[in-house]
C-alpha cells in the first residue's frame, strides 16, 4: 500500500513538474514584455490619431500635396502604415520583405483607412509578440548601425509620428482644424 502511495505522488509529482517546464519554457514567447506593456499604448495612440487624421480630411482633398515634390496626402497616410508594418517586418522579426506601397490615388478614402488599420495592427501585433530577450537583440538599421530591437521599435515610431505630423500640415494647409492632440 505505501509502495503504491508513493507511486502515485511520484506521478503526480513528475506530471506538475513537466507541467510547470513546459510552461515556464514558453512564458517568453506569451508573456508581454515590460517594455511592450508600457508602449502598447501609445502606439494604439498614434494608430489612432493617423485614423483620425485621414478621417478629418474630406476625400476630394486626399490628392493634396504642398509642393510637387511631395507626397499627396493620400500617398502621406499609405505610407505611415505601409511603412511601419514593413519595417516592423524586415527589422523586428528580420523577414525578407518587398518595400512596397499600395497606389493611393487608385483607393478611395474609405479603402485608405482600411488599410491603415490593419497595416497599423499588424505592426502592433509584431511589437507585441516580442520578448524581452528579443528586445534585446541587436538589429541592423538602414544606415548600417547595429542597435537593439527596443530601440528599433522606438525609430518605427518615430518614423510615424514624422508623417503624421506632415499630413497634419496638409490639413492645416486646406483650412481644416485637425483632431485635437491628446496623450493617452
Amino acid at each position: 500500500m505505501n509502495k503504491l502511495r508513493l507511486y502515485i505522488i511520484l506521478v503526480i509529482a513528475i506530471f506538475f513538474s513537466a507541467a510547470y517546464l513546459a510552461n515556464k519554457k514558453n512564458d517568453d514567447h506569451v508573456k508581454k514584455s515590460a517594455f511592450t506593456e508600457m508602449y502598447l499604448p501609445i502606439w494604439n495612440q498614434g494608430k489612432a490619431q493617423v485614423v483620425e487624421l485621414a478621417e478629418a480630411m474630406p476625400e476630394d482633398k486626399f490628392s493634396f500635396k504642398p509642393a510637387e515634390e511631395s507626397k499627396t496626402f493620400a500617398e502621406q497616410i499609405i505610407h505611415i502604415a505601409a511603412s511601419s508594418h514593413i519595417m516592423a517586418q524586415m527589422i523586428l522579426k528580420g523577414e525578407k520583405v518587398e518595400f512596397k506601397e499600395p497606389d493611393a490615388s487608385s483607393m478611395s478614402k474609405e479603402e485608405i483607412i482600411e488599410f491603415t488599420e490593419k497595416e497599423l495592427s499588424a505592426a502592433a501585433d509584431i511589437i507585441e509578440s516580442l520578448s524581452e530577450k528579443d528586445l534585446k537583440t541587436e538589429v541592423k538599421t538602414f544606415g548600417g548601425n547595429m542597435i537593439p530591437k527596443q530601440q528599433a521599435v522606438i525609430f518605427i515610431h518615430d518614423h510615424l509620428t514624422n508623417h503624421k505630423a506632415k499630413a497634419n500640415l496638409y490639413i492645416r494647409m486646406n483650412g481644416i482644424a485637425p483632431p485635437k492632440y491628446r496623450y493617452y
